[in-house]
């Protein structure tokens, strides 16, 4: 498929399709029949398959990109049995990932910022986004640990607060519906 430019046109044009295509789907979901709720999940299973074999052809082989050993590979995968099965075992991991992952994957398609900050800290001995150090000042991630516990413990409150804010109207529904 080849690489695409973060924010480049490419990119662009692939939110703009998100962002038309998603209400229009959800709308469509909500109006049909079980039976083509299924059938969009087949449909999006031999997408993915046929994605995966495309990127797999030997003149465009690489293995640090081609396996589909991506998460949005298993969020891909995990979709479709969502949809042709119904189970809750796939349901929930494909809206979280859908809700908190994919956005961000769509959003930020490369997280190699992390990577250059953590040079651009090295090189000019500065501290972008905390991730070599606490601020000089207190702060919160002083409460989480010294560095680096600091980042695994931010990213694990991060990890949880999406959960939290993501489970709290369906605890509100339930609760509303049974009492």
């Amino acid at each position: 498929m080849g690489y695409m430019q973060p924010y480049g046109p490419e990119h662009w044009v692939a939110l703009l399709v998100i962002a038309v295509a998603t209400p229009v789907l959800v709308r469509a979901a909500r109006r049909g029949s079980d039976h083509w709720i299924t059938v969009a999940g087949w449909l999006l299973l031999a997408v993915s398959v046929a994605w995966a074999l495309w990127d797999m052809r030997p003149s465009v082989f690489d293995l640090r990109r081609s396996l589909p050993l991506h998460l949005s590979d298993l969020a891909r995968l995990t979709a479709s049995l969502a949809l042709v099965t119904r189970q809750a075992r796939w349901i929930a991991p494909t809206y979280y990932w859908g809700l908190t992952l994919n956005v961000q994957s769509i959003v930020t398609p490369d997280l190699g910022w992390a990577a250059v900050a953590m040079l651009v800290n090295v090189a000019t001995g500065s501290n972008y986004g905390y991730l070599n150090g606490t601020p000089p000042g207190p702060s919160l991630l002083d409460v989480m640990g010294p560095w680096p516990r600091y980042l695994f413990v931010g990213a694990g409150l991060l990890v949880g607060g999406w959960a939290a804010a993501l489970t709290w109207p369906w605890v509100v529904l339930r609760k509303r519906r049974s009492g």
